[in-house]
């Protein structure tokens, strides 16, 4: 794996480095766009209920799953660009950081008849009476980011009065970090704290696709799409802490369970994005539009499944970030 990263980032730094540019006199665009972002998707499932009533002969388990979600948010996208002729050189940045949430759960049980259990990964805790109250708890630093940076290129591929079509060639960075950290347990009993990460140190591969560019007096249109797979390595860690007594700063912990490992991986990335900008005077632009990008088959932290062996299976999931871009641009 690290080999076909070496290639395809060797590769495609030669083939921006090499290409030719025409004599004629180019110009800068630098483009700043703050996005509100909606996060579909990368909702792993955490916390298993089980409500069950039993009788000498019948059994029934009401379950319910409990996930994480990833809360909408302020994210950035930057570019700044060379056009010189058929060609355009290049460098953009995607960037988002935000929180993962989940309500805070309190249930009880009746008797042995009918009782409540709330299962993690390899742990499960039940309560038969009111007395045994059943809790679970997202902690602080619940946190999701993840980012881009490219180095491209653009050749012109058709050209009319009004616009242009472009294919796009480069090297993609990227990064994503999850992390996720809860506690569940009977009050005043004891529980277990749930602490797991996916982090990827650094991620590149090579990105291609096709940019449209219209205009119509001062008024612009502009459409993305590109594709990357990013190559590299993620950490994977999960660790669960049993304490007894209440939770709080610190814990009376009996029982450390870790699991760490590194597992090297792809992770493809689409993009779509569509803007429309007016020109303001000479040197600057104002746009509104959209941008979508999906991030597919990521890794997601070890030891959330709520299941027997949960905190050592490897599982994926995949993201989809939304946004409405406000862009201001700067031309010279």
């Amino acid at each position: 794996m690290m080999t076909t990263h070496r290639v395809c980032t060797v590769s495609t730094l030669l083939l921006v480095l090499v290409l030719p540019v025409p004599a004629q006199d180019g110009k800068w665009e630098i483009t700043f766009s703050p996005l509100y972002v909606d996060v579909v998707g990368n909702d792993p499932h955490v916390l298993s209920i089980h409500n069950v009533q039993q009788t000498d002969s019948f059994a029934t388990d009401a379950r319910t799953a409990v996930s994480i979600d990833t809360e909408s948010g302020n994210g950035w996208l930057g570019e700044a660009r060379y056009d010189k002729g058929k060609w355009a050189f290049g460098i953009d940045f995607f960037w988002f950081v935000n929180s993962q949430i989940t309500d805070p759960l309190r249930m009880t049980g009746t008797d042995a008849t009918h009782y409540v259990a709330f299962e993690i990964a390899d742990r499960s805790y039940v309560s038969e009476s009111p007395d045994q109250v059943l809790y679970f708890q997202g902690l602080e630093d619940n946190e999701l980011k993840a980012w881009t940076f490219d180095l491209f290129a653009l050749l012109e591929l058709a050209r009319t009065e009004h616009g242009t079509i472009s294919a796009q060639l480069g090297l993609r960075n990227a990064d994503y970090d999850n992390d996720y950290h809860a506690v569940v347990g009977i009050e005043g009993i004891g529980g277990t704290r749930q602490d797991a990460s996916s982090n990827y140190p650094r991620m590149t591969g090579p990105l291609v696709g096709f940019t449209g560019q219209f205009h119509w007096g001062r008024n612009h249109l502009q459409g993305v799409l590109n594709q990357s797979v990013v190559f590299g390595s993620v950490e994977l860690s999960g660790q669960l802490r049993d304490f007894n007594g209440p939770f709080n700063e610190a814990p009376d912990f009996v029982s450390d369970q870790t699991l760490h490992y590194m597992k090297s991986t792809g992770i493809p990335i689409t993009d779509f994005r569509l803007k429309y900008s007016r020109e303001i005077g000479q040197r600057w632009s104002l746009g509104i539009g959209m941008h979508h990008t999906a991030w597919w088959d990521l890794p997601i932290p070890p030891g959330v499944d709520p299941m027997p062996g949960g905190s050592g299976q490897f599982r994926e999931n995949s993201m989809i970030l939304s946004g409405i871009i406000l862009s201001l641009g700067f031309h010279f």
